[in-house]
């Protein structure tokens, strides 16, 4: 450690007067260990000052969060896409809530009181002045335009249906290999004689049993 010394010169009255010499800070050593000088630890003081944090940064924009008394940010300093979502019994409870901000987001397990909600809850958020219904949990509204579904199936196969028959396996009339749709009195369009005026035989043989009085001709 340096010490100050002082020297004492004569005056004109013939008196000493007490001058101490300039002590300088380079010659100042506060940790004789390491030889550590009075100018290195200003420079580290101002280093560390330079760098500090003012306090005015905190919790405001471009600045740093505070931590409330739990250690916790608070929730005015969270962006909305990130904070909790609440869960309320009703409709009234909702409105109720006082800590509200712009992108709140809450459940409510019943919200009947809302017009549009039958039955069970619905999930709303809060756009800074109104609520506005997000989801119901007991219903989903989707409405699906049949033309802009792809991929979507074509036969009665792709939909899975094995207890019907495609249309174009119907006809109205007879023809080869299609099913005959009955018309509107419920009665099938065609008629059961088929080639019997031109049939000189029974296409296979069979026994035909006649009783009683019975005429006829070849």
């Amino acid at each position: 450690m340096a010490f100050n010394s002082f020297i004492k010169v004569k005056n004109v009255s013939n008196t000493f007067d007490t001058i101490f010499p300039i002590t300088k800070a380079q010659n100042i050593i506060v940790d004789e260990g390491t030889d550590k000088r009075l100018t290195t630890v200003l420079n580290e003081m101002n280093t560390a000052i330079a760098a500090k944090l003012d306090a005015s940064q905190k919790g405001v924009a471009n600045g740093v969060a505070t931590l409330d008394a739990n250690g916790f940010v608070p929730l005015a300093q969270l962006p909305p896409q990130v904070k909790e979502i609440k869960v309320v019994a009703d409709i009234t409870a909702r409105n109720a809530l006082t800590t509200k901000y712009s992108g709140l987001s809450v459940y409510v397990q019943d919200a009947t009181d809302d017009p549009t909600v039958e039955t069970g809850g619905a999930y709303y958020i809060y756009n800074g002045s109104d609520w506005v219904k997000v989801a119901e949990a007991e219903s989903l509204d989707v409405v699906l335009d049949w033309n802009e579904i792809i991929n979507k199936p074509t036969t009665l196969a792709g939909f899975g249906i094995t207890d019907a028959v495609n249309i174009a396996d119907v006809s109205n009339v007879a023809a080869p290999n299609k099913i005959i749709k009955a018309d509107g009195d419920g009665k099938i369009p065609a008629s059961i004689t088929g080639n019997a005026a031109t049939a000189t035989k029974l296409s296979v043989e069979r026994q035909i049993e006649i009783t009683g009085d019975a005429n006829g001709a070849a």
